[in-house]
């Protein structure tokens, strides 16, 4: 084979290579998502919802599609900043997808076992960053809770609920109907 053909394919490898490493590197790092949600929801007098998903799976498509109803857009907007981080990419070989930082971040924020869980998980953290509650429901004699990810069943639905009572005081009945309504509606 010529050298040419083997430097021009060892510089077609390299542009992919760094055309992978680039685009991961565009993402921003999950800490800088957290800390400029924090920074927004403390300037807005709101909590944050900092949602942890991966674009392979269904359940956070799911969730996708609920926050954007647009009332319950409208709901989450009044009293969240609502961020997102992309975590647990390389399971559909899509790594580069991944925040920088999100598994660590996710580890980190809640003594989460990673391993063990699920997506998508949400956290609801206030402005200085203290976790008022998350999307791991507690099991009665266990230390580990259930990860209720987008709530299908009933008892998930009632613990998103709460999860909602809990971190947003202010939310009207009639908002909480709908959210619960919503969720209920489209369980399936």
């Amino acid at each position: 084979m010529p050298s040419y053909v083997k430097t021009s394919a060892l510089m077609g490898l390299a542009v992919v290579v760094l055309a992978a490493s680039s685009a991961a590197a565009k993402l921003p790092s999950a800490d800088k998502i957290l800390s400029d949600a924090k920074a927004k929801a403390a300037g807005d007098k709101k909590n944050v919802m900092l949602v942890f998903e991966a674009s392979w799976c269904p359940p956070c498509q799911q969730f996708d599609k609920f926050v954007s109803d647009k009332r319950i857009r409208d709901i989450f907007n009044q009293h969240f900043v609502l961020a997102t981080v992309a975590v647990g990419e390389e399971v559909a070989g899509n790594g580069n997808k991944n925040n920088p930082g999100s598994a660590e971040l996710l580890y980190k924020l809640g003594g989460v076992h990673f391993e063990n869980t699920s997506v998508p998980f949400i956290f609801i953290i206030d402005p200085d960053g203290k976790i008022l509650v998350t999307s791991e429901r507690p099991m009665p004699g266990q230390k580990m809770g259930d990860n209720i990810g987008y709530p299908t069943e009933p008892e998930e639905i009632d613990w998103f609920m709460k999860m909602m009572k809990k971190s947003t005081p202010t939310l009207s009945d009639e908002d909480s109907q709908y959210i619960e309504d919503w969720l209920q509606r489209n369980a399936g």
